[in-house]
């Protein structure tokens, strides 16, 4: 089709004209009828229920479970936080612990070997008296050693 409507063959469109038609009696009727459109969709906006609305319950219910589900990771945060803490604590009070442990292990190993010492010197004098004994006849003298 060439400008304004016409054919090849320089007739008008029938086609063109009925639909131009029709729009400009569309146009008109909504002049005559617009100001009551108008008037109508105010009412139901007013009149608009959003209660009624399963879509915003929707999103109400997800934002429910959200918040719930973002409450129970934190809750989990801090029981994991709260955990690795004592683990901590508990920790340090066994190192405490084992180094009073190993404290008391030195202080005992010096008191033993203090009176192993002690013993020793002691059993050295017994020893002495030990490696005497009384002969036959009843002196006391130095052990006799075995004849090889």
């Amino acid at each position: 089709m060439a400008a304004g409507g016409k054919s090849s063959w320089g007739e008008k469109d029938v086609r063109n004209d009925s639909r131009e038609e029709m729009r400009l009696n569309r146009l008109a009727h909504l002049d005559q009828v617009g100001s009551s459109i108008i008037e109508k969709r105010r009412e139901e906006r007013k009149a608009f229920d959003v209660s009624g609305c399963s879509m915003l319950k929707a999103g109400d219910e997800f934002k429910k479970k959200q918040d719930e589900v973002f409450r129970k990771m934190k809750e989990m945060k801090e029981q994991k936080k709260l955990k690795k803490k004592d683990k901590k604590v508990k920790k340090a009070e066994k190192k405490k612990d084992k180094k009073k442990k190993d404290k008391k292990d030195k202080k005992k190993e010096k008191k033993s070997k203090k009176a192993k010492g002690k013993r020793k010197e002691s059993d050295d004098s017994s020893a002495s008296s030990d490696s005497e004994c009384l002969s036959s006849e009843g002196e006391i003298g130095p052990a006799a050693s075995p004849v090889a």
